[in-house]
């Protein structure tokens, strides 16, 4: 069955053998709500459940395993924080902060434009 029981989910791909039922999914990245860190394809199957998304919780290998906020998250494209994502900056940067919006940041000491591209999921809470 490809469908969500849960109202706001959407069932996406993760690999050939792995499906999961998600608000919203990254290519690429890990999901901080999934029992581990491994990157989803995130091929949408059937239809969005109706209804409002209610939240999840973070999965035990997040705090281990990912970026503080600050940090560059480039490798591990996850954040520790709640309601934190890995957005991309350039090649070999990026860095786990609530939103990001593309250009220059006006409290980054570095003046080069961000591309906001999100390598991973949402770490949830907050």
């Amino acid at each position: 069955q490809r469908c969500c029981k849960d109202a706001g989910k959407q069932c996406f791909k993760k690999d050939d053998q792995w499906y999961g039922c998600k608000e919203t999914c990254v290519p690429g990245g890990p999901d901080p709500s999934d029992t581990n860190n491994g990157t989803w394809d995130c091929t949408a199957i059937g239809m969005r459940t109706p209804g409002p998304y209610k939240g999840g919780k973070e999965a035990s290998w997040v705090k281990k395993y990912c970026s503080v906020k600050n940090a560059n998250c480039f490798e591990t494209r996850c954040c520790k924080d709640s309601g934190h994502q890995c957005f991309m900056k350039t090649d070999g940067w990026a860095m786990c902060m609530p939103e990001c919006t593309h250009g220059p940041l006006l409290d980054d000491a570095n003046p080069d434009i961000w591309n906001c591209t999100a390598l991973g999921g949402r770490t949830p809470g907050m």
